[in-house]
């Protein structure tokens, strides 16, 4: 094999895999869950209608918030915010809501900063790229930038009391019914 042959071979295995790495990076660009929606100006990727996969998601009267954090250093204060609005918005239709800090995937924090057992999360809030809500099946993310936090907490907020908004009302109605019957 000559100088020149080589050369060709080196330029068709760099070819090779510059068009692998860029075939990766638009696949992984693809939302995983299905469909892309705009709610209230919120971007959300789900495998269903964004409503009935909120309010299949967030059903149960008593839900689990989870603020991520990389480690116990790392400030969260538009997560938190973000977090802050999620819980006003569900509260007001009668959620009962707990929140959570994951650090660094080893263990949760409660609101006095002290290590408690880990409850699985019905929300997860973590820092990404997506600045989206993301719904695959019972698992619901809110996963952005801060400035996407700190843009949207208010719309955030509107997102999941619209979500579950008829399943609350609803099942107030229904038990008020039901108590008068």
């Amino acid at each position: 094999m000559d100088f020149r042959e080589g050369l060709s071979l080196a330029v068709v295995v760099v070819v090779a895999v510059v068009v692998f790495l860029a075939a990766f990076y638009v696949a992984s660009l693809k939302p995983a869950a299905g469909k892309e929606y705009v709610v209230g100006g919120v971007r959300v990727l789900s495998e269903g209608e964004p409503r009935a996969a909120l309010s299949a998601a967030l059903a149960s009267r008593e839900l689990r918030v989870w603020i991520v954090a990389v480690n116990s250093s790392e400030l969260v204060p538009y997560r938190q915010m973000a977090a802050t609005e999620i819980v006003l918005g569900l509260s007001r239709l009668g959620k009962n809501v707990a929140v959570q800090g994951r650090v660094g995937g080893e263990y949760c924090v409660g609101g006095s900063a002290t290590p408690v057992p880990c409850l699985a999360p019905d929300v997860v809030i973590q820092p990404g790229f997506a600045d989206a809500v993301i719904i695959l099946g019972a698992n619901v993310t809110v996963e952005g930038s801060d400035a996407w936090m700190r843009r949207m907490a208010p719309s955030l907020r509107e997102l999941f009391a619209w979500g579950v908004k008829d399943v609350a009302s609803g099942s107030a109605a229904n038990a008020g019914g039901a108590a008068n019957g």
